[in-house]
């Protein structure tokens, strides 16, 4: 059993115990309330959630941090963020972090971004139900259901909530490379678009503004 396994149990089993402190009336009217309320309680409680596995956690990070928290074993960095999905009909495209954060953290090789992602149902009466964890590092995620989104140097993006695919054969070297063509591709797809829009800006200031 890994060290992701072991915590993806401990956060099932954490949250299956509390989840009515979790879903309180004023949280309820929104899924972003209920999982900012997720997110919050595993950040507060994870040094609990993660006694004996880990030698250091912290939880100070700031509001544009690439993590939610993070611990240490062994001289190794895990960075961790926190996602929550509520299963139910719509289109879910959860953010991860952008590409040049991720770029520069994996410059070395004792980083890791490591993605907790809660999923659950929420009842009528408001409890928690079919309570479920992912907890595994970047790499270890299919590029099938990845995405690359277009803001700033770029957003890496679950292409559905509903849709992760895990293969823990995968090396860190192998999905960078696929990290790395599909950067470029969508790099490619971006300068094609600013030629069309330039082109289309000088039609305009030769129609209009000459």
């Amino acid at each position: 059993m890994t060290i992701y396994d072991e915590l993806r149990a401990r956060i099932e089993a954490f949250l299956g115990a509390r989840s009515s402190f979790i879903v309180a009336e004023e949280f309820r009217r929104s899924t972003r309330g209920v999982g900012d309320a997720i997110e919050r309680l595993i950040v507060d409680e994870f040094a609990d959630i993660a006694t004996g596995l880990v030698d250091a956690v912290d939880t100070d990070f700031g509001r544009r941090a690439m993590e939610d928290l993070s611990f240490r074993i062994s001289g190794q960095y895990y960075a961790v963020d926190v996602k929550t999905h509520r299963e139910e009909p719509g289109f879910h495209m959860p953010n991860l972090t952008s590409v040049k954060r991720l770029m520069d953290f994996y410059e070395d090789d004792n980083n890791y971004f490591v993605v907790v992602m809660i999923r659950y149902r929420l009842t009528d009466t408001g409890s928690l139900e079919q309570v479920t964890a992912i907890v595994e590092p970047v790499e270890w995620f299919d590029w099938d259901c990845l995405r690359i989104g277009a803001l700033g140097w770029g957003q890496l993006q679950f292409r559905s909530a509903s849709d992760i695919r895990v293969n823990r054969d995968q090396t860190r070297e192998d999905w960078l490379h696929s990290f790395a063509r599909a950067l470029r591709e969508h790099y490619a797809g971006e300068e094609n678009k600013i030629k069309e829009r330039m082109e289309y800006l000088d039609a305009f200031i030769e129609k209009k503004l000459r």
